[in-house]
């Protein structure tokens, strides 16, 4: 079979560009180490999200680790086949065509003119776009004030109910919610930029994949597309799965915070109204055993007693309601909560279902790989696109 090969300055624009893409993928890593991997803030309640948030930005970022080792041997391949076909002896065609894997057969090659109309067109070059990871601004703990304006005005109640019923509202009803809140829309700006960082890097082996398609021919070419198209399909599914993760904590945010806005609005339709009213009545069973019954009336004063001891059982009963319907929605709050670290720890389990990927590409699978092949450049921006569906694509990384 024949081949065609660019000179030695193409091979080495390509490998400059491979191996900044696996500089980026070492940048991607670290982001996902320090700032997707941000807990602080989770206690208490959101105690629940420590350990899958800290396990997803793990997963994350072994896989990009795997990315930057994986593109830097790519650009340390693409110099030596450069240098080997500059010998331009009878042995060098088949020494590169040993670098590369074999054209796996479910690999959908791009058609025979997008190389050429695409490349006519400006994107197929290497001149690849610079990331930028910047981690979000801190979170804003929302609720810390409020919290403490609450529990500053609870704890005028607290030796009255502590009293009358043995329990602390301080306990019940404030430490289970304190946490940062903020967290959950902070880990969703963090998610959001490590999408669309890696799918910039996706998008830059696939500008600089094409250039060399169109000046490459032959088995060894074939070889290289077939590998970077599995890496920058690769890549591009860890996009989707941050997109995914930034989704999931974006719909946490929301649903948690109207949560916790009820309970602190509870909060506060319970100190002015139940425990206002069980105060006064307290107060008022106390000035009566502090005067004592006078010898003027003595059936009126008892009369009286009872009525301030049957007032203040009414208003601590009507204020039991109220904090068991506080008490209702904190564990409502739980259960949300529980479901979200769920959701996160399901992330990850995206990509196991597809172990076969590689070897038996089906139904949905096959799609995917017909719209990569069809689409160079930004892929995963089209209005059709679906990150839960095209997250599977990290099992087309190579390993190794």
């Amino acid at each position: 079979m024949g081949f065609t090969a660019p000179g030695v300055a193409e091979f080495d624009a390509c490998a400059a560009v491979m191996g900044r893409q696996g500089a980026n993928g070492t940048a991607l890593a670290q982001f996902a180490t320090t700032t997707c991997a941000n807990t602080q803030g989770l206690e208490n309640l959101l105690g629940f999200l420590a350990e899958p948030v800290a396990s997803l930005a793990g997963f994350m970022a072994g896989e990009f680790s795997l990315t930057a080792r994986g593109l830097a041997g790519i650009a340390d391949r693409l110099r030596a086949s450069g240098a080997r076909y500059a010998q331009a002896d009878a042995a060098a065609d088949a020494d590169v065509r040993r670098r590369y894997p074999a054209v796996p057969g479910w690999f959908p090659e791009l058609p025979a003119s997008a190389g050429p109309t695409l490349d006519r067109t400006g994107q197929a070059n290497y001149d690849d776009a610079a990331i930028s990871l910047d981690p979000p601004p801190e979170a804003q703990d929302l609720i810390a004030a409020k919290l403490r304006d609450v529990s500053g005005a609870l704890g005028a109640f607290e030796g009255i109910w502590q009293y009358l019923t043995g329990e602390s509202l301080l306990a019940l009803l404030v430490e289970p919610i304190v946490g940062n809140y903020g967290r959950l829309e902070y880990l969703q700006q963090a998610y959001g930029s490590l999408s669309d960082q890696a799918y910039l890097v996706a998008d830059n082996e696939r500008r600089a994949t094409l250039r060399m398609s169109t000046r490459w021919d032959g088995e060894a070419a074939a070889g290289f597309e077939a590998t970077m198209f599995r890496w920058h399909q690769g890549t591009g599914g860890l996009g989707d799965l941050a997109a995914v993760a930034a989704q999931t904590f974006g719909d946490a945010w929301s649903v948690v915070s109207e949560t916790v806005n009820l309970i602190l609005g509870a909060l506060d339709s319970l100190i002015a109204g139940a425990l206002a009213s069980l105060a006064k009545a307290v107060a008022k069973v106390l000035l009566i055993e502090a005067a004592g019954l006078g010898p003027e009336d003595p059936v009126a004063d008892v009369i009286a007693a009872i009525s301030a001891v049957h007032d203040m059982y009414k208003a601590l009963k009507a204020a039991v309601l109220v904090v068991k319907a506080i008490i209702f929605l904190i564990n409502k709050l739980a259960g949300q909560i529980q479901g979200i670290a769920d959701r996160v720890h399901r992330i990850a389990t995206i990509v196991s279902t597809v172990h076969d990927l590689v070897a038996d590409p089906s139904g949905t699978t096959k799609d995917l790989l017909s719209q990569g092949a069809q689409t160079t450049v930004d892929l995963e921006h089209t209005t059709a696109w679906d990150p839960v569906k095209g997250a599977v694509r990290i099992a087309l990384l190579p390993q190794g």
